[in-house]
């Protein structure tokens, strides 16, 4: 899947959703122009390429790396598992139930990356 923003300062805030569609179909990415969040995730856990500027020389590394990611055979899997773990609706929820409740003065309690225990 194909993730390209031109950069700008309303992407400082932004996390692409198709990002978290394209890797939950198992599909790898290439981004562009993304926000440091997004190229963090895609890099720390090899499941796209990231293209470093618009440049043909840029363009060339990412198609190189993307063709060297695209033999590991565990690529499909290694995508839908990040999705699962890092971008699943109920993740989300429990992580904004965290801030609600520090910021309103609770304990904070354990957060599950899988949602259970969610109210």
């Amino acid at each position: 899947g194909v993730v390209w923003y031109r950069p700008g300062f309303s992407r400082i805030g932004t996390f692409p959703t198709k990002l978290g569609e394209y890797l939950a179909c198992g599909l790898p990415v290439i981004v562009a122009g993304a926000t440091a969040d997004s190229v963090e995730l895609v890099t720390r856990e090899r499941v796209g390429v990231v293209v470093r500027d618009f440049s043909r020389q840029a363009y060339r590394e990412a198609v190189t790396e993307a063709l060297g990611l695209a033999k590991a055979g565990d690529l499909a899997a290694r995508c839908r598992g990040v999705a699962e773990r890092h971008l699943a609706v109920t993740v989300g929820a429990q992580r904004y139930r965290e801030v609600y409740r520090r910021l309103g003065g609770e304990r904070s309690g354990p957060v599950s990356p899988a949602g259970e225990g969610a109210r």
